[in-house]
């Protein structure tokens, strides 16, 4: 990040049952979604990019429970969070509300 910035960077963080999909979402890491993304937050990700495997992948519409908290327990007590784009189209605001 420090070569090109956080701003230039997109984190991909695939998901199927909360865990980190690996290998063309073949198989599951035991790395947990909101660790990860909170992990890359902490070195300056601002972006991350994120399907449910299992709802999204699926083409069963948007996984809004899973990407409401991935922008909550993202949050900062500053009120800083990471900028969500949630499945192929349909991209999920930080300020969005229920």
């Amino acid at each position: 990040m420090s070569k090109y910035g956080a701003q230039k960077i997109i984190l991909g963080a695939d998901c199927n049952n909360e865990k980190i999909a690996i290998s063309g979402w073949q198989m599951e890491s035991n790395l947990e979604v909101i660790p990860f993304v909170k992990d890359y937050q902490k070195k300056g990700i601002k972006y991350v990019i994120c399907t449910d495997i299992a709802k999204d992948g699926m083409l069963e519409g948007p996984s809004f429970e899973l990407y409401q908290k991935i922008i909550a327990e993202c949050s900062h007590s500053d009120g800083q969070t990471i900028k969500l784009i949630a499945s192929e189209e349909f991209q999920l605001l930080t300020s969005y509300q229920n």
